[in-house]
């Protein structure tokens, strides 16, 4: 064989092994990417999960927020109606303890009046 061809034939085996190298390597890298991107896409969807369970315990919060907050709001109402009704009551009463109080003075003045206008 002359040299060239020996050459040719050793340069042959090594790029050929050299390729095998390169496809095992370049295999093991790709099984590598490929269970990194699953992990990560697994935690990307615990992560997920986490943000609904999130999501879904914030809304529940938020409605019952609304809730308190309109019941709330009902009862400073009816605390205001209260309060009227209280005064209101109130107000009578004052008044009629006044009338009251005026006819008795009345009644008072006459009798006074009576005992001046018309001794004994």
């Amino acid at each position: 064989m002359s040299k060239k061809l020996l050459v040719f034939v050793y340069m042959s085996r090594y790029t050929h092994r050299l390729l095998l190298d390169l496809y095992v390597v370049f295999s093991i890298l790709r099984e590598i990417s490929l269970s990194f991107i699953l992990s990560h896409q697994d935690k990307l969807r615990d992560r997920d999960a986490r943000i609904e369970e999130m999501s879904k315990s914030l809304s529940e919060k938020q409605d019952s927020i609304s809730r308190l907050e309109k019941d709330l709001a009902n009862c400073r109402l009816e605390l205001v109606e209260r309060e009227k009704r209280i005064n209101d009551i109130l107000h009578n009463e004052v008044c009629g303890i006044f009338s009251i109080f005026d006819v008795w003075r009345f009644v008072f003045f006459i009798n006074i009046c009576c005992v001046i206008i018309l001794p004994g």
